[in-house]
């Protein structure tokens, strides 16, 4: 990699300073935690680049202005972007932030980060379409997920978001009572198909 050609440059006058060394790695962590969307990366690299940890607020409010919406806490779609933004997390996150990685997630679920035009499902059609889904629980481990589903009828499902694989997963009741966790592939281009176990 040019980082590691370069720190063993043999003219110390040729080896990056410090201060382009972070910046080299800083665009490398946003090309792989936002990894499916390049207006993704450039709303973050334009507006947050160096920090991996910040408030829900300010990317949630970069996101409304990026698809010309006004921000409205009652609004569904933002109560299901907020919810999806700040977790739980053994890191830094605090109480009402988020993280450069959980964005990213969000970005694999339900980009690209594109507005809604004429005919054009965008971004924020895409979050109320699956967000209001019956039986969506959001990001649910395969455990709970199990768990909700151990005493239901054969046939029963929910749908979840799973954060292992940044893809979406039905979990449901088998014909021999069972549960199990497909995982259900979407592409821009081609929609969705359906992985068996």
């Amino acid at each position: 990699t040019p980082l590691l050609l370069n720190m063993w440059e043999k003219d110390v006058i040729k080896r990056w300073k410090e201060d382009t060394i972070v910046e080299f790695l800083n665009n490398i962590l946003i090309d792989i935690a936002i990894e499916y969307d390049h207006i993704g990366q450039d709303l973050w690299r334009n507006n947050f680049f160096g920090q991996m940890y910040l408030n829900v607020d300010k990317i949630l409010n970069e996101i409304y202005a990026y698809n010309n919406r006004e921000v409205n806490i009652t609004d569904p779609v933002y109560q299901c972007l907020n919810q999806l933004l700040v977790r739980e997390s053994i890191f830094h996150v605090g109480q009402h932030e988020t993280s450069i990685a959980y964005f990213g997630e969000l970005l694999a679920w339900f980009g690209p980060l594109v507005p809604s035009f004429d005919n054009e499902h965008g971004v924020f059609d895409r979050v109320k379409d699956v967000c209001t889904l019956p039986g969506f629980f959001g990001l649910i481990s395969h455990e709970k997920a199990s768990q909700l589903l151990s005493t239901s009828p054969i046939g029963t499902y929910l749908i979840r978001l799973s954060s292992t694989t940044k893809k979406y997963v039905i979990s449901f009741v088998s014909v021999n009572n069972k549960t199990r966790h497909n995982l259900l592939e979407y592409d821009i281009m081609d929609g969705y198909s359906f992985e068996w176990e």
